[in-house]
């Protein structure tokens, strides 16, 4: 897994000055603490919205109010080892189903920036960032969601304010349960404890025993209608029987 640091988010204004775009920045220390701090009102509760509605949420949580009302995109500018990645979503109407990223060695670079949807970059990401094994694109919800993925790990990157105060909670989104239960399945992985071809090997071995126990459950189940069906067609079977229809001894109950 890569070493991944947030370097600063952009918020593009939607008035413009002369040709420019108005941008805002907010810049991060490499290396250290980041601690957000300030009068309330001022758009502190608004950074994670934003870093989590770059990194692909499929739903924008960023709080209705000024920023909403005053931007039209935002940027998120990734570290990642020797290399920055810039991760750019608009919230116009008719343009959220789009990302934009590129990688530099240090600066921007508009002839560098490649399109595409949250779905292939969720992907892309995953493979960027060290996770070369997720398959988002797999048929089965739950099996989907109890993959890791480079959103799981933002837990470990920053924490609100609610999640610091709370005495019973130590990362960001284990106050709910479902959250809490996958952190507990990835922990060794995400500190480097286990690798990833001993995690997957543990998501098959968990999704083969699954198979196995619906398997087991259908084969109880086909088991209990057979006995039904053989205990309802009893007096059949003996009218049959007695009018010589079948005989006795060429009756093999395992067919039926």
């Amino acid at each position: 897994m890569n070493n991944i640091q947030i370097i600063e988010i952009k918020l593009y204004s939607k008035h413009s000055k002369g040709t420019q775009r108005r941008i805002r920045k907010v810049e991060f220390k490499i290396g250290t603490l980041n601690i957000i701090h300030g009068l309330s009102q001022t758009g502190k509760s608004a950074i994670i919205p934003i870093i989590d509605y770059c990194l692909c949420s499929n739903t924008n949580r960023i709080p209705v109010g000024v920023i909403r009302d005053n931007c039209s995109a935002f940027s998120l500018k990734l570290k990642v080892d020797d290399e920055y990645l810039s991760i750019f979503r608009s919230i116009e109407k008719g343009k959220t189903e789009k990302i934009g990223y590129c990688y530099t060695q240090k600066f921007e670079e508009k002839n560098k920036w490649k399109i595409t949807d949250p779905e292939k970059f969720k992907i892309h990401l995953n493979n960027a960032l060290g996770i070369p094994f997720i398959d988002t694109d797999t048929s089965n919800k739950e099996e989907k969601n109890d993959r890791p993925s480079y959103r799981d790990l933002v837990s470990f990157n920053f924490q609100t304010q609610n999640i610091v105060a709370n005495p019973n909670c130590l990362l960001y989104k284990t106050d709910t349960y479902n959250h809490r239960q996958k952190i507990k399945k990835i922990f060794n992985y995400i500190i480097g404890a286990q690798t990833s071809e001993q995690l997957l090997n543990e998501f098959n071995k968990q999704k083969l025993n699954n198979e196995l126990k619906d398997l087991l459950y259908k084969e109880a189940k086909e088991e209990k209608i057979r006995k039904e069906v053989l205990i309802n067609s009893e007096l059949v079977l003996d009218k049959a029987m007695e009018y010589g229809l079948i005989q006795n001894k060429t009756l093999n109950m395992g067919d039926i």
